[in-house]
């Protein structure tokens, strides 16, 4: 989906500029209007001359539109999120659904991408397999990407619960490279944080303890500082299962409990039942 022209509209508005006013001499009120409803591709030069109209630099006009593409994906996501505590079956049917619609439409990877990650935990959740031949499709495209950015570090966020530990670590150096990279240059480390706790997560479920530990330091870290509630929470809540799995159980479960009875107080009630199962389960391991 093209977002590029919705986003010119979006920074017209707020400088109360008419389309007459930004179209003049440089293109039609007509033309512009189907830009801005992204029913029209622009030339490179033609969309250079409306942000010097709108008295935009380019570098602000890439940050705005990075942080709507990042709003997208992320309220995808805390969709999926959701779905998956509250174990949604419509819901992520009609997620997947929607995802479909979109790929067909734009032809944009993005909506294959999330529609087979969505798939998965719908699988997950029904205790059916997982689909390997839907999976290589995300695992070539990371393979294949020579310079990781954004997209692929929250990509494989979100799609390393159904991957093998051979698949998990042949990426695992490229992942931590890349996010110590760009929470450099991003201010919001939330979604980097919850790519290495998702690791972290992963590696408690298949009892790699010290991978475990050195996940939730890394993201320990990345958080210092922050004001990220969620990743917070999460990381309090994975070294909580981390110390009772080590054999601190008191600890690990009081700090488990911490996190569950926050998430509680603020009304996140799927996440903190979901929580609460698992920490039963271990427990009567």
């Amino acid at each position: 989906m093209n977002i590029i022209g919705g986003i010119i509209k979006k920074i017209r508005i707020s400088k109360n500029m008419t389309q007459a006013e930004l179209a003049h001499d440089i293109v039609s009120p007509q033309f512009l209007s189907h830009f801005e409803n992204c029913k029209s591709d622009i030339k490179v030069q033609t969309f250079l001359r409306l942000l010097d109209r709108l008295n935009v630099k380019y570098n602000e006009f890439v940050s705005e539109t990075f942080d709507t593409y990042t709003s997208e994906i992320n309220s995808f996501i805390d969709n999926l999120r959701l779905a998956k505590q509250s174990n949604n079956i419509v819901m992520l049917e009609t997620l997947i659904l929607r995802q479909q619609q979109l790929y067909e439409e734009t032809n944009n990877s993005r909506y294959l991408h999330y529609g087979i990650v969505a798939k998965q935990i719908l699988n997950s959740i029904t205790d059916t397999e997982f689909n390997s031949s839907e999976i290589d499709i995300v695992m070539r495209y990371l393979h294949n990407v020579n310079d990781w950015g954004h997209y692929e570090i929250i990509l494989f966020g979100n799609i390393i619960f159904c991957l093998n530990p051979t698949q998990v670590l042949s990426f695992q150096h490229t992942v931590l490279k890349k996010i110590e990279k760009y929470a450099t240059i991003n201010k919001k480390k939330g979604p980097y944080a919850m790519v290495i706790l998702n690791m972290a997560n992963y590696c408690l479920e298949n009892n790699c303890l010290n991978q475990a530990i050195e996940m939730i330091n890394k993201a320990e870290l990345l958080l210092d500082g922050s004001k990220s509630f969620f990743e917070l929470n999460q990381k309090n809540y994975l070294k909580g299962i981390y110390l009772i799995k080590s054999g601190s159980i008191e600890q690990g479960t009081e700090l488990c409990n911490k996190a569950i009875d926050i998430l509680i107080h603020f009304k996140d009630f799927a996440n903190a039942n979901s929580k609460k199962k698992e920490l039963e389960s271990i427990l009567i391991e």
